[in-house]
């Protein structure tokens, strides 16, 4: 495999530098600079073939295609790369750049760690994660350019001039996106190469990438003069301005992550014109710094400390152990400061800043600001932004201001890229419709022509009815969902305006009340309830009793099931003192909470799962509400946990919080309905008391001094009572319910 060849030259060059392993900033330092020097030497030899090393970096530099940092290492290191680089002088006879392309994208998922007195790579994706490096396959891309070139125009307002078009990708890895649009520039427009190359404008943190891109572009053509390709082609971070600082070492920063530092920018070169089409997958990544997430990447046993309190304890010591880390940590946890409070306040982001800084978010931004009025703009993104309540101003913004004109939404259960099979993800279109609609595809799975999926138009009136508060597009599984969803919507009520006095709450947060959680119980302490304890009725679904204790306490670990009743102080693994606690759950002082997961997926066998437990402390993967009326609250808990409220759910998450904003927008009906009265299983009574006799049965460790004599000691049965009692109050037919049933 051509990625292991060249990571091996790498990590043999690295191991005959002799270096301290045990200083891993080093080791990661030179190994990024070697690295990024033996693929840079490599492509240079398709660009300018038959010079020697050290001419190849230099012209590279001149270009604008290598930071001259990395030329004054290959100076002081010149015979040592020299040797090392040697077997690759004739590989661009040996190779096509497609060849490497496809390596360097598998070399992008490995990390050297150190150990003992060794280098080694292994599967690591922190730093990948950062960058957001997770390339578009070709298919996909070729897809969305079609669209994008073909389509669009017959419902497009105003026809692009391709001819002259500028056309940009602000992250544009190794150049996907650029190299399907030259394709149908000259295929489909008529366009010769060399015209629809030099239309072409790139931007990527990622030298190496920007070196491979521009290969691509210019291959079997004439490559252009210097200054068109720096023009052109920029290595940096296109979401932040051009520092122009003279003493900045781009080279350094770029070895070590820093694509936040605000020396790394290069907006200012991209700002300077109007594009005709901007497109891209740009990064899908949230900008914020993670201590653990830095440590890791130095192969720092500080990442594996679960409680901040202990990191941070850790973290002031290696300030004189050791220096360079420490150091290293200060300036990547200030980059992050800086960038944040440019992106709130310089006024350049003013509709993509809400809640956390999301990479896609501020990209959608920033490729509308630098499109033209009559242009193009067709983006890959996280189906969040059109989805989720954190980005409902956002959505609004795009779709009344900035010609949203079509949205296609898939799963990856496919695996279209290579991450998570249960992330979904959305291809947007903006540009001025002859007819101002909005066209929706929900529910691919598969890459394919755009123009053949069908699609539905979704009106004002319609995205209001389903989402009155936020006014954001639902993620369906299929279109047909779409009028099911709308005909409940119109004959049910919200949770909100049923259930008003209802009041939310997350209460534990392990870092914010660090200094009062415990591991270990005492007479001053209570056990705090984790999201993964809870099920379906039942507050006793999993366990840390019999977790080993080297375990218990790791990044993400995991509890076992369950098998027997426990005491709760054995089952949790956190407990928090006592007057804390107090204090934090003041303003809940009712004595039943219903908790669910925070934490889940639409993908998930179930959405919701929830419970009813005494008022207790719970962390932050616990979600919970109390109301006064304990009839409420166990009609709430049956509302829930049915597959019928399960099931709309899935249409409103987007992302994996199931928050109160999801939970308030939900439809459920009128009170009113729960109080008619059928004869059900042989006994007339209200829907309502029906539903809570079996959830309070469904809950023996309770009493709510309800009679519960007539009813068969069958859970299965009795959520399936719930179920359907649930679905027919909704107005849900009996076919509707049987495909519901089967979608579980």
């Amino acid at each position: 495999m051509l990625a292991n060849q060249l990571l091996t030259t790498i990590n043999q060059t690295i191991e005959k530098m002799c270096l301290p392993v045990e200083n891993t900033v080093i080791v990661k330092r030179n190994e990024s600079y070697i690295r990024v020097l033996l693929l840079s030497s490599i492509n240079g030899s398709y660009l300018f073939p038959n010079l020697e090393i050290n001419q190849t970096l230099a012209k590279l530099v001149e270009y604008g295609l290598l930071y001259d940092g990395f030329l004054d290492y290959y100076h002081k290191n010149s015979e040592l790369i020299n040797s090392a680089f040697e077997p690759y002088s004739d590989f661009s006879k040996k190779y096509s750049i497609e060849d490497l392309s496809k390596a360097y994208s598998d070399m992008l998922s490995m990390e050297m760690h150190a150990s003992s007195n060794s280098t080694n790579y292994d599967r690591q994706k922190d730093r990948r994660d950062a960058a957001g490096a997770y390339y578009t396959p070709n298919s996909l891309s070729e897809s969305v350019v079609k669209h994008t070139i073909r389509d669009i125009e017959k419902s497009c307002k105003s026809k692009i001039d391709f001819q002259n078009a500028n056309i940009i990708d602000p992250s544009c890895g190794c150049g996907e996106f650029l190299i399907s649009v030259k394709k149908e520039l000259c295929s489909h427009c008529g366009i010769s190469e060399e015209e629809a190359a030099n239309r072409l404008y790139g931007v990527d943190t990622d030298p190496v990438a920007i070196q491979i891109t521009v290969i691509r572009i210019f291959s079997n053509i004439q490559l252009p003069n210097q200054e068109h390709i720096s023009n052109h082609f920029h290595i940096g971070n296109a979401l932040y301005p051009s520092s122009n600082s003279p003493d900045a070492d781009l080279a350094q920063l770029y070895v070590d992550g820093r694509i936040y530092s605000p020396d790394y920018g290069v907006l200012n070169a991209i700002m300077n014109k109007k594009y005709e089409i901007v497109i891209g997958n740009p990064p899908w990544e949230k900008i914020r710094f993670e201590d653990r997430k830095f440590f890791r990447q130095y192969s720092s046993p500080i990442a594996d400390i679960t409680k901040k309190d202990g990191r941070s304890i850790a973290i002031e010591s290696i300030k004189k152990t050791q220096p360079q880390l420490y150091s290293l940590y200060l300036e990547y946890k200030k980059d992050f400061e800086v960038f944040k409070k440019y992106a709130l306040n310089k006024g350049i982001f003013t509709k993509s800043t809400c809640g956390e800084l999301n990479t896609y978010s501020l990209f959608t931004e920033l490729s509308l600001r630098i499109c033209s009025t009559s242009g193009i703009v067709a983006l890959i993104l996280k189906s969040a932004i059109m989805t989720s309540p954190v980005n409902s101003r956002l959505f609004n913004w795009l779709r009344k201001e900035k010609n949203l004109s079509e949205v296609f939404f898939f799963d990856n259960s496919k695996k279209i890229f290579d991450i998570d099979s249960r992330e979904q993800f959305c291809i947007a279109f903006f540009y001025p419709r002859v007819q101002n609609t909005l066209n929706v595809s929900f529910g691919n799975t598969s890459i394919g022509q755009l123009s053949g999926f069908h699609s539905v138009e979704l009106s004002e009136r319609d995205i209001k009815l389903i989402n009155p508060e936020t006014c954001l597009l639902p993620g369906l599984n299929s279109n047909a969902e779409l009028s099911f969803l709308k005909r409940i919507y119109s004959n049910n009520s919200t949770f909100a305006q049923e259930f008003p006095d209802c009041h939310f709450g997350r209460l534990v947060h392990l870092t914010l009340h660090a200094n009062s959680i415990f591991n270990e119980p005492s007479e001053s302490t209570i056990p705090i309830l984790e999201g993964k304890m809870i099920g379906q009725y039942t507050s006793n679904y999993s366990t840390f009793s019999t977790v080993d204790a080297d375990k218990k306490y790791l990044h993400k670990s995991k509890s076992n099931l369950s098998s027997v009743t426990e005491d709760l102080t054995s089952q949790c693994r956190y407990h928090i003192d006592i007057s804390a606690w107090k204090q934090i759950s003041k303003n809940y002082n009712e004595p039943y909470s219903l908790v669910w997961r925070d934490l889940t997926s639409s993908s998930n066998s179930r959405t919701m799962i929830a419970t009813i437990v005494r008022h207790m402390p719970s962390l932050q993967s616990v979600q919970l509400l109390q109301c006064k009326n304990i009839r409420d609250l166990l009609l709430i808990l049956g509302i829930f946990n049915s597959k019928a409220f399960d099931y709309i759910l899935r249409s409103k998450l987007s992302g994996i919080d199931l928050t109160q904003k999801i939970i308030i927008q939900m439809p459920v009906p009128k009170k009113e309905k729960f109080e008619t009265s059928i004869d059900f299983k042989g006994k007339i009574d209200s829907i309502w008391n029906h539903i809570i006799r079996r959830v309070a049965f469904l809950l023996p460790t309770i009493d709510f001094g309800i009679d519960l004599s007539s009813l068969q000691p069958n859970s299965a049965q009795l959520i399936e009572d719930i179920d359907w009692l649930v679905a027919s109050t909704y107005g849900i037919t009996n076919d509707e319910y049987d495909a519901i049933v089967q979608s579980f």
